[in-house]
């Protein structure tokens, strides 16, 4: 069985940003494949240290989004966050 009504997607953010993001905060997930953008609501940030081929060091956050029955698998979309008026942080993701 699977709980398809809540959607999670895990993205990564520049430490630079590290205490701009927390649990409970609004963000906007974009879904290519039906011109839509819908919010989500970062659930949890961890610490991770994951570091890119470039040398930037990002942490995660899990951010979850109702799926009111259009979200099927494999599609794409993609999610920003704004922390005071200013986009921090974009991803791609697909659900599978």
């Amino acid at each position: 069985i699977v709980n398809d009504k809540k959607l999670k997607l895990t993205l990564y953010f520049s430490y630079a940003y590290e205490g701009e993001l927390y649990a409970g905060q609004t963000v906007q997930v974009s879904i290519p494949a039906l011109m839509a953008t819908v919010e989500g609501t970062v659930e949890k940030v961890h610490m991770v240290k994951r570091v890119t081929s470039e040398g930037s060091e990002l942490f995660s956050a899990e951010i979850v989004v109702p799926n009111a029955g259009v979200l099927a698998k494999d599609m794409e979309a993609s999610a920003t966050v704004a922390v005071n008026g200013k986009e921090i942080g974009w991803a791609y993701f697909s659900y599978r």
